[in-house]
Formats: C-alpha cells, structure tokens, sequence
C-alpha cells in the first residue's frame, strides 16, 4: 500500500508495510517507530488554457405540483400505460401524476438535455433543433403538453409553451425551448454570453379540466393552492399561470386578479361569459 502527495513538480510516494498488531514487549515501547523511506517522482504539470466553458450538466430532480395523494391508492394493475395517461383526456389526476412521475424518473434528464441542445442549435441556426423520431422512445413521441422555463440569477428570462398537447412531446420541449430563449416578447434574445447563466426546467402539464362556477368566489374556492395551474378567458383575453405560480402568489385572490392583469383584464374585471380550465403539471429542473 502506498500514499501520495503533490509537492512543488514532483509526487512525494510513501511506502506503508502492511499493518500489523504491534508485540507487546519494553523495546516496543521505548523506541519510536521509523518513517518509512520517501521515492520522489518527476512529473509534468501542463497549464491550464483558457477555454469555452462546458455546458452545465441539467439535472433531473422532479416536483410534482400535483394533486394531493388519494386516501386510496390507484391500484397498480388499474393503471394505464404512460402512453395512454398523456393521450388521454379523460383519465383522472392522480393517474397523470403516476404515469408523469414514471416517466419524469425515467427520460427527466434528457428531455431536459433536449431543452438545452435547442437552445444551443438557436444560437448558431437561428431555429429550433430537429426531432428525429426514431431516436427517442415511443411514450415521448406521443402527444404532449409543455412549458420551458429559462431562470437567470434566479429571476424569470423566459418561459413559453403549450396548454393543450397536439404535438410530440419530444417537439413540443424542443420548439418550446427555442421559443422560450428568442421569441418571448417581454424579454430580448438570449445571448451566448447568457447560456450558462440561464436555468432550465420543464413542466408537463395535465389535459384541461373545466370549471363550472356561478361567480369570482365560487372560481377561487375551487382553486387548490400549490396544486392548481389555471386558464382564464374572456372573448379574446386569455392567460394561463403554471401552479408554480402560487409560490409567488399564494393568496387565492391575488393570484387571480395577477392572471387578470396577465389576460389584459383590468384586476376587478368579471363577467358572465367568463371561463376557466384548471390543470396539474410535473416539473424538473
């Protein structure tokens, strides 16, 4: 067994005998034991050279915002494949929060992968990069519903995406992604000097379910903090906020009346023909 140590140029290389217990007799005791000999070797240390920094490697943590667990567990046999929860319109939540979860653990970090390697091609191309479909698995061809959240020094640089799937997921991350780094109006254009400052995280969003109220409070005691992401609309005026959004705002009221604005909606506004769709969404980051 050896141990090493960095010493100015050269590797100070110590050899260590095997240990043993030590005999219990008085010389043992009185002297000290000696260092075994140091070999010195010569190495060669290249400079560092200054160079383009790597890509941050994205990671998959996954945070569901969805809805409270049932008392009653789905049973496993019960539920669908991953292809079928996000094709389907009519499955229930806590099905599209097991079969997101499933394929969040799974493809979380590519997909998140994918993001970044969009926005890269954006740079250089001036457009989304190209899905091959062959190359990714069948449940990330299927349709797919998703927002992409650009973040700098931990404040919002872009974010857009798709509230009803009609795409492949895979395109739907890929376009969204570009779109999020160049095309959101409130922002300009992400620069390459921006690329590693910038955090992506994704949200795979549930289908839609409409809401049926009669009034503004009757809309709001329906609503589930931290759960719920929301859509409103009125004629032409619409606006949808993540259920990220309620760590922001976590006031019912508040949150509404902020999508209002959102919606070119003064914040009191209300009106009959006012609808609304609630949804969940998985998030990785």
């Amino acid at each position: 067994e050896i141990s090493a140590c960095l010493v100015g140029s050269e590797m100070c290389i110590r050899d260590r005998p095997e240990l043993v217990p030590a005999e219990p007799d008085a010389a043992s005791q009185d002297t000290q034991p000696q260092a075994p000999p140091i070999r010195r070797v010569k190495i060669t240390l290249k400079p560092l050279t200054k160079s383009t920094p790597p890509a941050p490697r994205p990671t998959a943590s996954i945070k569901l915002t969805a809805a409270p667990k049932p008392t009653e567990q789905v049973p496993a046999e019960t539920l669908p494949t991953n292809v079928d929860a996000l094709k389907s319109s009519s499955l229930n939540e806590a099905v599209f929060e097991e079969a997101t979860r499933h394929l969040l653990a799974e493809h979380g970090a590519n997909l998140t992968l994918l993001a970044a390697l969009s926005i890269d091609h954006g740079l250089t191309n001036n457009k989304a990069f190209t899905i091959t479909p062959e190359d990714h698995p069948e449940i990330l061809r299927e349709n797919g519903a998703c927002f992409v959240t650009l973040k700098k020094n931990g404040e919002l640089r872009g974010c857009i995406g798709t509230p009803k799937a009609y795409r492949s997921l895979v395109d739907d991350i890929a376009e969204n992604a570009y779109q999020a780094a160049f095309a959101d109006p409130r922002f300009p254009k992400l620069t390459s000097e921006e690329r590693y400052e910038i955090k992506i995280s994704l949200s795979i969003l549930s289908p839609q379910k409409k809401m049926t109220f009669k009034d503004e409070d009757e809309l709001m005691a329906q609503l589930r903090p931290g759960t719920d992401g929301l859509i409103i609309e009125d004629g032409n005026m619409r606006a949808l906020f993540l259920p990220s959004v309620w760590s922001q705002l976590p006031n019912h009221n508040a949150f509404l009346k902020r999508l209002k604005t959102k919606a070119g909606m003064p914040p009191n506004y209300w009106s009959n023909n006012m609808r609304a769709w609630r949804f969940i969404a998985a998030e990785t980051s």
